[in-house]
């Protein structure tokens, strides 16, 4: 492998993406600082338009969520809509839809819905900043400086530091791989692995040099200060004086990246010199920080995802190398853990692409009881979730990039063919073993099996145990009511559990010591109904009708808080030519944006929601007045009433003429108007 030292010629920056002609053009239709005021006697005033919003719309208008959701699912043509399996519960029936022309995305099983920035945040585990930015930069698009308005600096500032601290960290890394003559060793250990150079470049492989300053050194030229590269993981405070010193130092560098492909943290292994006190542990991993969750993350996912999509299988791993060796050969589905055990976070990832999970151990005997050991706790993660879980056994202290470089590739393929079922696996000493262990083994699977929590899993439960109680040749209802118990001290224990949880974190909260209540369970909110919702509904559908509700609509007119809000931010901020997604992310928070977002999912192609503006606020005035009138103590009634009147006539609502009457039931002292009939649909 040609790895020698070499000039790089400096450094080399990777061009920023073109910027499309339909999406330069995106700043230019926002009037800056423009103030659509309702200011008229009794309106309220709707929020500025910001450079936040106009960034946040372009962004949007920059992204075609079609394309967007289908780069994480596959997507199949349904109608008006593109349909998949839903990643946020387990779907059996596609029941997510992708709108086009509204750009938004609704789940008809889970309720989960929202626009492009809402589908990443989900999918991705970002907050809302990090998902703007990941789009912007998939789109070429410049953020706007914090200090026109495009919000806090600190808003999510931790994880985009930490970003930008291991973007630096990687150009350093691999330039030192490359140029400098300390890296030899380095690179003779890739070569030895049987790693080429563009399989090393692919998975931006490097060499942290063995100095205590190295990085910092670079960062610092970079305008990158020691303190954020601390808060990244990369460097340590100084125990005695000041400063800081670099945390890697000496070893081969594999850079972790999210499935957007962003460097988030690093795994390193020692170069040249033994572990111990002096040199630290063989394999160190970045720190957890705002960036790097190392139990959430997959080695590989990155350049993996497309073809576990296309298979619709991966195989998970345990080590660096095998995955880097495994894509090299032919095996560009396989991903790894990060020296953890396989858990249910890595399990709901994986489930948004691929519906077949191979689990690949080695098979020394200390090995396999270890992997035993872990090994219940990936079925319960993943059983239910994925329509096969299998598990790959190599032979006797091979890893997969041992496999695949002494035996070949071959070998690799043959291993995964006979992937057996995880269940099966776990059953197998109980058919061997000493009555004790049998039952052990037995009670291992059941409890498995009853800790299943996913949709389905009842029929999937019996025919399992049913097949057990055959091959054991035990009675099926011995075997049911056994696991009956089971689920039930299942039950009972995760019970105890989140009450000590909930008192332990109640007993800190009363002390004072940084602790929180446990939050109160998270109740969904009712969808917008009635005219509040026909209101929003008749904006997001016709945004041409924007300009005109400036003019006529008063806030004050509607009854929910969230539909003022949305409401108001789409008077703010919506254009003629807006798309109900655009509109729906001018919500200021988040209850906003998903009531309004619901409503946009609930559009009808049939509907001329146009037709239905001029009678819309008139009923909208008329319900005003009436609760204004409602309000009013008895004695002032009377007077109020002919004003009333005259008010709802000027609405020029054809039944408005006398509106049910309000002088008579003035005069008997009673209110006898009909409840407005309300629309439950959008």
């Amino acid at each position: 492998m040609a790895l020698a030292p070499r000039l790089l010629g400096g450094e080399s920056k990777a061009a920023a993406p073109p910027v499309r002609s339909r999406f330069s053009a995106a700043f230019t239709w926002v009037r800056r600082g423009a103030r659509h005021s309702l200011a008229s006697p009794g309106r309220e005033r709707v929020r500025d338009v910001s450079v936040a919003d106009d960034f946040k719309l372009a962004v949007l208008r920059a992204t075609d969520i079609v394309q967007l959701v289908g780069e994480h699912l596959p997507l199949a043509r349904a109608g008006k809509s593109w349909k998949a399996l839903c990643p946020f519960h387990p779907d059996k029936n596609p029941s997510l839809h992708v709108w086009t022309d509204r750009q938004v995305w609704k789940c008809f099983g889970c309720q989960a819905r929202g626009n492009a920035i809402d589908f990443l945040m989900k999918k991705e585990g970002l907050e809302f900043r990090a998902a703007l930015l990941a789009l912007a930069d998939r789109a070429g698009l410049k953020p706007p400086d914090p200090g026109r308005g495009g919000g806090a600096p600190g808003a999510g500032g931790g994880r985009l530091e930490a970003l930008e601290a291991n973007k630096v960290a990687t150009e350093f890394f691999k330039r030192a791989l490359r140029e400098t003559q300390e890296a030899e060793v380095a690179r003779r250990y890739v070569e030895s692995r049987g790693i080429d150079e563009e399989t090393a470049d692919r998975f931006d492989l490097g060499y942290a040099p063995d100095r205590w300053d190295g990085l910092l050194r670079y960062g610092s030229r970079r305008r990158l200060d020691g303190a954020a590269l601390e808060r990244a993981g990369l460097a340590h405070a100084r125990k005695t004086g000041t400063g800081r010193y670099d945390r890697f130092r000496g070893r081969l560098m594999f850079p972790i990246r999210d499935s957007l492909g962003r460097v988030v943290g690093f795994g390193a292994r020692l170069i040249g010199k033994e572990e111990g006190a002096d040199h630290g542990p063989k394999y160190l991993n970045s720190p957890e920080t705002a960036a790097f969750k190392k139990g959430e993350l997959l080695y590989g996912l990155d350049v993996a995802k497309e073809a576990i999509r296309e298979r619709g299988e991966v195989a998970v791993v345990e080590g660096y190398t095998d995955v880097i060796l495994a894509h090299q050969a032919g095996f560009p589905w396989v991903v790894a853990t990060l020296g953890t055990a396989f858990g249910a976070a890595h399990a709901r990832v994986l489930r948004s692409y691929a519906r077949r999970l191979v689990l690949v151990y080695d098979a020394d005997p200390a090995g396999e009881k270890a992997n035993r050991r872990g090994l219940s706790e990936a079925a319960r993660a993943g059983l239910g979730l994925f329509e096969e879980m299998r598990v790959a056994y190599l032979d006797a202290g091979l890893d997969p990039a041992d496999v695949i470089v002494k035996q070949g590739p071959g070998a690799f393929r043959a291993a995964l063919a006979a992937a057996r079922d995880v269940v099966d696996v776990l059953v197998e000493p109980a058919k061997r073993a000493s009555t004790l262990e049998r039952a052990q083994a037995l009670d291992e699977v059941l409890l498995v099996l009853s800790s299943l929590r996913s949709e389905g899993v009842e029929t999937y439960r019996e025919l399992e145990i049913a097949r057990l109680a055959e091959e054991l040749r035990i009675p099926q209802p011995t075997l049911r009511a056994r696991a009956e118990r089971l689920r039930a001290e299942v039950g009972r224990r995760e019970r105890e559990d989140a009450a000590r949880a909930s008192a332990r974190a109640a007993t800190s909260a009363a002390k004072g010591k940084g602790g929180a209540p446990p939050p109160a369970p998270a109740v969904e909110a009712p969808p917008l109904a009635g005219l509040d919702r026909r209101t929003l509904a008749v904006l997001l559908a016709r945004p041409a009708l924007v300009e005109a509700a400036r003019a006529k609509l008063r806030l004050e007119w509607l009854e929910d808080a969230r539909a003022r809000a949305a409401v108001g931010a789409i008077l703010a901020g919506g254009r003629a030519d807006s798309t109900p997604a655009e509109l729906v992310a001018l919500g200021e928070d988040e209850a906003t944006r998903r009531a309004a977002s619901e409503v946009a999912a609930a559009l009808e192609d049939e509907i001329d929601y146009a037709a239905e503006w001029p009678g819309l606020v008139a009923r909208l005035e008329e319900r005003s007045l009436r609760r204004r009138y409602d309000e009013l103590p008895e004695d002032e009634r009377l007077q109020k009433t002919q004003e009333i009147n005259r008010r709802l006539k000027a609405a020029k609502r054809p039944q408005a003429g006398n509106v049910g009457g309000l002088s008579s039931t003035v005069s008997s002292g009673r209110r006898e108007v009909k409840p407005e009939a309300g629309h439950a649909g959008a």
